[in-house]
């Protein structure tokens, strides 16, 4: 019984000592690993969030009344030349 507590602990000791070797050495680089993809090298561009919301949609408008804009979650408002445009945060 001793024989075998004995090898299960040696076996996990060496499991182990096989585990933080392989978190000691450096991973290869991208650039020289077999499984570079044909398309790794075209640059793509990170995506960032707006970093403001106006929180204004347009408002109603009458006939003769200039738009504008009013409070609303969500929605940026822009007035271009009288023309009212909405467009989410």
């Amino acid at each position: 019984m001793q024989k075998a507590v004995r090898m299960v602990r040696r076996a996990l000791l060496l499991g182990f000592a096989i585990t933080l070797v392989s978190f000691a050495m450096p991973s290869r680089s991208p650039e020289t690993s077999p499984y570079l993809s044909a398309l790794s090298d075209l640059g793509i561009t990170s995506i960032q969030a707006q970093s403001s919301c106006g929180n204004k949609t347009c408002k109603k408008v009458r006939k003769g009344q200039i738009a504008g804009c009013k409070q609303s979650a969500g929605h940026n408002c822009t007035l271009v030349n009288g023309d009212c445009t909405v467009t989410l945060c």
